[in-house]
């Protein structure tokens, strides 16, 4: 998609122009930083990176609301989905927490 390339290539000339007039980098370090950052993340989120041991890591830290951000979904579909369920998962998980300290409170007492 040309409008969502040229989106991202503007929002890294906004990141790398940030870092050389605000942070004294200079503009090769700053292009250094940044497309090391967006390779790691685009390889963080790889479909192959999708396996059962990294999904279940992405599905806890969804509702423990810890967001690690190293791996996420990519399509608007999936993103749609892992909003429904967190906004289902996160008070669950609260929930189930807050049982959780009333029975340990009773079997210490």
């Amino acid at each position: 998609n040309e409008e969502a390339e040229a989106s991202y290539n503007q929002t890294i000339g906004v990141v790398v122009d940030f870092l050389v007039d605000d942070s004294n980098f200079s503009r090769e370090a700053a292009m250094n930083l940044v497309n090391n950052i967006t390779m790691r993340t685009s390889d963080a989120t790889a479909g192959e990176n999708w396996l059962y041991g990294s999904s279940v890591f992405f599905a806890v830290t969804v509702v423990t609301t810890v967001g690690y951000g190293t791996i996420a979904p990519v399509t608007g579909n999936g993103r749609i989905f892992f909003i429904i369920y967190a906004m289902i998962g996160i008070p669950l998980t609260l929930t189930f927490l807050a049982v959780l300290s009333v029975v340990i409170k009773n079997v210490m007492a």
